[in-house]
């Protein structure tokens, strides 16, 4: 390649991996202060306009930037270099096309959307979130091209511009948003344009109004990320030399290279679909099955949630609420596995080239490597979500000790999820990779169905009401997560290291948050709680890396072979 863009494994996982730190670091700094300015009912209306868009967007990307990725690998690994331009021009207009059909699929879909959940706050937050859908298909084109070449540093990049501007322009617009429509009703008695039946409304209103405003940043920001990715793209985009290019095979016809891509994209989407629409429908059985609840058991948050400000929401705004203080452990839930999503990006077209070499050794290193800096980070970060649950939650969100209440059992159960969820990204990502794109849509539809139908039953349990949402999650995770890995080794007939891959990861996990747990316990004794957690975690992490080393479960000598491995062409 001319410019040498190309990375190893580990080189792009890492990038990709501190890319993803920094968006959920971020993301935390956002939604705390954010928490804080719209309420819990307010975070409601921002993840129910999400989830919406998490399916349209899904259908509208319909898996093309895995399938872009990988056959941009396939064709370097072939040395068919004009391909990877008309690939890249093919996707552009496919995602141009999507893009707009997912934009009006979002816009006309927001009303049916918000009756049917009895949500009608959440319509302003939908509405400002539909731009997303077209910039997003155009920065997924852009990021699968890359990733294609193994140069994994446009996607970072443009991730941390949509972060930031979701951070700085989100917060500044729901600000002004919230103390203006604050001081509007103080002088007028109403909300911008909308006549409020009291003050509870009126602050439900702001709210829903605040929400909407911190959303039109999260889309200024996908504008933004896209215009970096197109000047990028026109300063550094052309990657081979001419002499190169000139002695390539010609190039596939357009509609040879679309019918590839829908082929391998097909699957792709399929999965992804399953996994978000079980997360919507999850959200739809959520609010309406404690809806259902409240309609039937008056004296629900009473009984339930005795002594709490819960106990005189109205039905709808009950169901939002819990809804939200769901998010407060979905937030945390998710860090993990968006790092880990990054291995099995940088996996695939690294895992695609050996599997096109028939390179069997590459093979099992690279599909070892993905498992094991999988394991490193999913199994410390799951068990201490889970034993950790109260003091991290109180840590963030301590001056909502109701939502911490609320939220620590969800966290504690979904802290397991994490792991087995970390895991599914990569396992997915490596069988697409070798060209078993249907495997993964096989699980994720089996486990989708176990998670709707626990969900379904568990939350119209009037005792578990909420509590039975993160229980489906563990369940579907589980099933995916494990059966997936199980076809993986049987497809690639690779066996990874179980001793060196997860049993030695798993064994310094365990002390490590044993450690946590031990030195939280007796140092919130002689100072805040919160203080404690901070120290335990880093006195945790210490004893983690010193395991780590201990066990030989990475060696320097092994990271230095990694990072500097010569690279397959």
């Amino acid at each position: 390649m001319a410019k040498q863009t190309k990375q190893t494994f580990l080189k792009g996982a890492i990038i990709l991996a501190v890319g993803a730190m920094l968006v959920k670091i971020i993301g935390v700094v956002f939604k705390i202060p954010l928490i804080n300015l719209i309420g819990s009912s307010g975070l409601g209306y921002f993840n129910t306009a999400y989830d919406l868009y998490l399916l349209i967007y899904t259908l509208a990307v319909a898996g093309l930037p895995v399938a872009v990725a990988k056959m941009i690998a396939e064709s370097v690994a072939q040395k068919r270099y004009k391909d990877v331009t008309r690939i890249y021009k093919a996707s552009l207009r496919a995602f141009l096309l999507t893009g707009t059909i997912g934009f009006i699929l979002m816009v006309g879909g927001s009303f049916i959307f918000v009756k049917f959940i009895r949500n009608s706050g959440a319509i302003y937050s939908l509405l400002a979130l539909s731009p997303m859908v077209f910039f997003s298909c155009m920065i997924a084109a852009q990021r699968g091209y890359y990733e294609g070449l193994r140069n994994m540093y446009p996607t970072a990049v443009s991730q941390i511009i949509e972060a930031l501007a979701k951070l700085l322009l989100g917060l500044f617009l729901a600000y002004a948003v919230v103390i203006y429509g604050q001081d509007y009703y103080l002088q007028h008695g109403k909300v911008f344009f909308i006549t409020p039946l009291d003050a509870a409304d009126a602050e439900r209103i702001i709210n829903a109004l605040g929400a909407a405003a911190a959303i039109l940043g999260v889309t200024i920001g996908s504008i933004l990320a896209t215009v970096y990715l197109l000047i990028y793209h026109k300063g550094k985009g052309k990657p081979f030399t001419d002499e190169e290019i000139e002695a390539s095979p010609p190039a596939r016809s357009y509609s040879a290279v679309i019918k590839s891509l829908v082929k391998i994209a097909i699957p792709v989407c399929l999965g992804a679909l399953v996994l978000n629409l079980t997360a919507f429908v999850d959200l739809s059985f959520l609010q309406r099955r404690i809806g259902d609840i409240v309609v039937k058991i008056p004296d629900f948050a009473e009984k339930y949630y005795p002594g709490t400000s819960l106990s005189a929401a109205p039905g709808s705004e009950l169901a939002n609420t819990l809804y939200g203080y769901y998010g407060y452990a979905l937030i945390l839930y998710a860090i993990v596995p968006t790092i880990t999503q990054a291995f099995g990006v940088s996996a695939l077209p690294t895992v695609t080239t050996a599997w096109t070499k028939g390179d069997r050794s590459r093979l099992k290193d690279g599909i070892e490597s993905a498992l094991k800096i999988t394991a490193l980070i999913a199994f410390p970060a799951g068990l201490g979500l889970t034993v950790m649950s109260e003091p991290i939650l109180t840590l963030i969100y301590g001056s909502d000790p109701l939502g911490v209440q609320i939220a620590a059992p969800l966290l504690s159960v979904l802290g397991i999820s994490v792991i087995f969820l970390s895991f599914s990204s990569p396992v997915n990502s490596m069988l697409q990779a070798i060209g078993k794109q249907k495997i993964p849509v096989i699980l994720l539809v089996s486990g989708g169905i176990i998670k709707i139908v626990t969900n379904y039953v568990l939350v119209g349990i009037p005792s578990i009401n909420i509590n039975g949402a993160p229980i489906g999650t563990l369940c579907c995770c589980a099933f995916v997560t494990v059966c997936g890995l199980i076809a993986l080794c049987i497809k690639a007939k690779i066996v990874p290291s179980l001793l060196n891959v997860f049993v030695k990861p798993l064994i310094s996990a365990a002390f490590c948050v044993l450690s946590a747990y031990l030195s939280h316990s007796l140092l919130s004794q002689v100072i805040t709680k919160r203080a404690a957690t901070v120290v335990s975690l880093a006195i945790s992490v210490v004893i983690y890396v010193i395991l780590l080393v201990c066990l030989k479960v990475i060696t320097v000598s092994e990271l230095k072979n990694r990072l500097n491995r010569k690279k397959i062409a």
